[in-house]
């Protein structure tokens, strides 16, 4: 009885680390302003032309 209560912390333990660690790993994977640095928002060189 005991080697199945040991059995099953580990494997919640095991599965509560893998999803820790799959959550850090789409944090950091989906940064929202890591798309800034990579292609940032165009700056106007030249004023607006008026007609």
């Amino acid at each position: 009885m005991v080697g199945m209560w040991l059995t099953t912390l580990g494997l919640v333990f095991f599965l509560m680390i893998t999803i820790l660690f799959l959550l850090y790993t789409l944090k950091g994977a989906l940064n929202s302003r890591d798309s800034y640095y990579v292609d940032p928002l165009p700056k106007d060189q030249d004023p607006p032309k008026q007609n």
